[in-house]
């Protein structure tokens, strides 16, 4: 089954991604969301921390 990473646009939080959460799960599906304590700026860094997220959701 896939999982999905939710990614929340600058100037938001993880909160941004509960509604879209809820409805995965009602789905029987499995997501990650980056959360509050990933502040990133750098495009390069951005790839990293996402394939680093999304690796872990896997185990």
């Amino acid at each position: 089954m896939a999982t999905y990473v939710l990614v929340h646009g600058g100037g938001r939080g993880g909160w941004c991604c509960q509604p879209v959460a809820r409805r995965l799960r009602g789905a029987g599906r499995w997501s990650i969301d980056t959360g509050h304590d990933l502040v990133i700026t750098k495009p390069a860094a951005v790839t990293s921390a996402l394939v680093e997220v999304a690796g872990d959701a896997g185990q």
